[in-house]
């Protein structure tokens, strides 16, 4: 499995590989921490197929946090 962040603006791409679906939130919240120290910047919005690992409680709620 992967999963692929693009950026809007720049069209910037970041692939992770993954061993098993269950690894989408941690990666999730991973890459937003990786972006804010690397970059300063914030994710302000979080597009994705709706798919029950973005979807899961833990995402929604870190989501929640940083008002993404």
């Amino acid at each position: 499995y992967f999963i692929t962040f693009i950026d809007d603006f720049s069209r910037a791409t970041f692939i992770y590989l993954l061993k098993d679906r269950s690894e989408v939130p941690r990666i999730i919240e991973t890459f937003i921490l990786l972006v804010h120290t690397q970059y300063g910047a914030n994710v302000k919005t979080f597009r994705s197929d709706n798919a029950r690992e973005y979807m899961c409680q833990p995402v929604e709620e870190f989501f929640r946090q940083r008002g993404i």
